[in-house]
C-alpha cells in the first residue's frame, strides 16, 4: 500500500482510488473468458485495473456504449467496463451485456465500453483492457484539486494521512509523471534544438564572409555594370542569386537524408505524425529569408558605392 487516503472536502474536488497508475498500467492477464469466445482464439492478453465508481468521470475519460460504473447499481462491484481495443480483440461488436469471467469472478456482464486512452507510453500501441469496479481491491488515490489549491490540498491530504499511517506520505502530479515517460524525447529537443542554432550562426558568419570576399573580388565589375546603367535592385540580384542557387542545391541534397532520419525517428512512436511536404518547403523558404538576410548587407554596399571608386580600386 503506498497511500490510504480518502478525502472529500472543500479543497479537494473530487477524490477517488485505484489499484493501479493510469499512466503506466502494467499488469495483465490471458485469463478472461466471455460470451461467444471463440475456441480458436489462442492466448489473448488484456490489461487489468481495478478501480473506484468515479474513476473514469475524474479522469474525464468518455464512454462510448453502455454506461459508466455506478453507485446505484449494487451489482456493479461484479460488472466490468472495457476498451475499444478490448472489444476488438474480443469480436465483439455490441458487447454490452455479455458475460465476462476471470480470476475466479463469476456473474459479471460488461456494462459499457470506454473510449481508447493511453495507460502506457505513446511509444507502444493502445492494448486492450478490462476495468472492474473493486474499490477494496485498491491501493492509489487520485485527487483532483480546485484552481490556486493544490497546495492546501497537499498539506490537508498529509495531516490526514498521517493521523492513520506511520507510512511516509507521497504524492506526485499526473502531468509531471507523463512528462518523465519522455526524458529522452527532451534531452533529443534541446540538443538538436542548440546544435542547430549552432550550425545557423557559424553558416550565416561564413556566408556574410564569402559575401564581402565575393563582393570586393567584383567591385570593378559592378562599377561598370552600375556606369552602363543597372540598377541598385539589379545589381542586389546579381549579387545574391547565385547563393540562393548554391542553397536549392544544397537542399536537394540534404531533403531524403532529413526525411530519412526523421522517418525513422517517429517510427518509435505507435502514434505520430506524417511528414509532408509542405514542411520541407517551409524549412527551404525559411533558409532562403536567412542567407538574404546575411548577404543583403554587402550586397546592398557593394550596390549603392560610388562606381568611381571602384573604377579606380587596383
Amino acid at each position: 500500500m503506498r497511500v490510504t487516503i480518502i478525502t472529500k472536502n472543500k479543497i479537494g474536488r473530487s477524490t477517488i482510488i485505484a489499484s493501479g497508475n493510469f499512466i503506466d498500467a502494467g499488469g495483465s492477464s490471458s485469463d478472461p473468458t466471455w460470451e461467444g469466445k471463440s475456441p480458436n482464439s489462442g492466448q489473448l492478453w488484456f490489461s487489468i485495473l481495478n478501480v473506484d465508481f468515479n474513476q473514469m468521470q475524474l479522469l474525464d475519460i468518455k464512454i462510448s456504449k453502455g454506461r459508466m460504473f455506478s453507485n446505484e447499481y449494487a451489482t456493479d462491484s461484479l460488472n466490468y467496463l472495457i476498451n475499444e481495443e478490448a472489444a476488438k480483440l474480443m469480436d465483439m461488436k455490441d458487447p454490452i451485456g455479455k458475460s465476462l469471467s476471470f480470476w475466479g469472478d463469476e456473474g459479471g456482464k460488461i456494462i459499457g465500453v470506454v473510449k481508447n486512452f493511453h495507460f502506457t507510453s505513446l511509444h507502444n500501441p493502445i492494448a486492450p483492457m478490462i476495468i472492474r469496479c473493486r474499490p477494496l481491491e485498491t491501493d492509489l488515490v487520485y485527487v483532483k484539486t480546485l484552481p490556486g489549491k493544490t497546495k492546501e490540498s497537499l498539506t490537508y491530504m498529509q495531516t490526514i494521512h498521517e493521523k492513520f499511517s506511520s507510512l511516509p506520505f507521497t504524492f506526485h502530479f499526473l502531468d509531471e509523471s507523463i512528462g518523465k515517460g519522455y526524458k529522452e524525447e527532451r534531452k533529443i529537443q534541446k540538443l538538436v534544438g542548440f546544435f542547430a542554432l549552432l550550425a545557423i550562426f557559424i553558416s550565416c558568419l561564413g556566408l556574410f564572409g564569402l559575401a564581402s570576399f565575393s563582393a570586393n573580388q567584383r567591385i570593378k565589375e559592378i562599377a561598370v555594370r552600375k556606369v552602363l546603367g543597372a540598377s541598385s535592385f539589379r545589381l542586389f540580384n546579381l549579387l545574391s542569386k547565385e547563393y540562393i542557387v548554391l542553397i536549392i542545391i544544397a537542399s536537394i541534397i540534404a531533403t531524403p537524408v532529413s526525411w530519412y532520419l526523421m522517418y525513422e525517428w517517429i517510427q518509435n512512436f505507435n502514434y505520430h505524425i506524417n511528414i509532408h511536404w509542405w514542411m520541407f518547403g517551409i524549412a527551404l523558404l525559411m533558409i532562403i529569408i536567412t542567407a538574404l538576410f546575411t548577404v543583403s548587407y554587402q550586397s546592398i554596399k557593394s550596390a549603392k558605392n560610388n562606381p568611381i571608386k571602384g573604377l579606380r580600386t587596383e
